[in-house]
């Protein structure tokens, strides 16, 4: 398997305010086909049961807020307002989308966000980034048709102008980082796993927020290429943008 590293209608509506936030004990069963909205507070649901439904987290004060998830959680809606950075902790899946208002954002713990096909995330920006710690990743697989552009749910990579039609394709954004010729890359990178995977000549964009630049900037970024896990690269250059990074007649995905 070849990767490539860069760079219902809701019946009830149900809304619970906290001003300190929301503890979901082991022993509850907390299933919620409509809201939660928390504000200026956390959330942390210990119980083995899906919340479902969506969960507005809207830090007005300025602090640290976490939403904590001790099994795998799913969620229609994760929406969050104000200015507080939310710290995630817990396995998640999004069946709509991630929704950053305002100047919030959000920071993945050591975990991951999976992303359902036709997902997105909405409205992150340099003021309103996605960051993770080293290890956390957002993922989504969707299909790829060569006649149009594909942006796999806004996770940050866009391809276009493809002569083959890659067909089902995950797309992962990683957090961490790689020691290249004794420099340390930028924080984030990517893995796309296509179906079909050569002849593409396609033209694809890394978005890199400011957030992950590790100290960089945007105008001195080359995309590196590695066909043995990582251990060596080859510098695929590629032209830098004020957002993203692009890549002109991609043959193939690889690490």
């Amino acid at each position: 398997m070849k990767r490539f590293i860069l760079l219902t209608l809701l019946t009830v509506s149900v809304q619970i305010h906290a001003q300190k936030g929301l503890f979901v004990a082991s022993e509850a069963a907390l299933t919620n086909e409509g809201k939660i909205v928390i504000r200026n507070g956390d959330f942390e649901n210990k119980s083995k049961a899906t919340l479902g439904g969506s969960l507005l987290m809207q830090g007005l004060d300025g602090n640290d807020h976490k939403v904590s998830f001790t099994s795998k959680n799913t969620l229609d809606d994760l929406e969050l307002y104000g200015t507080s950075q939310v710290l995630l902790d817990g396995q998640l899946t999004i069946n709509r989308e991630i929704l950053l208002n305002d100047s919030a954002s959000l920071d993945i713990q050591d975990t991951g966000i999976t992303l359902v096909p036709g997902a997105e995330i909405v409205g992150e920006s340099a003021t309103t980034p996605i960051t993770g710690n080293d290890g956390s990743f957002i993922r989504i697989t969707e299909d790829h048709d060569a006649a149009g552009t594909e942006d796999f749910g806004l996770v940050g990579v866009v391809v276009k102008n493809s002569a083959v039609s890659m067909g089902s394709t995950q797309v992962i954004r990683h957090y961490g980082t790689f020691d290249i010729d004794g420099s340390s890359t930028v924080r984030r990178y990517y893995e796309v796993i296509p179906t079909v995977n050569e002849n593409l000549n396609a033209e694809v964009d890394f978005y890199i927020a400011d957030a992950d630049l590790n100290g960089l900037q945007h105008a001195d970024l080359a995309a590196f290429r590695s066909t043995d896990g990582g251990t060596t690269f080859t510098n695929e250059g590629g032209v830098p943008n004020t957002f993203y990074h692009k890549v002109d007649n991609l043959a193939s995905f690889s690490i």
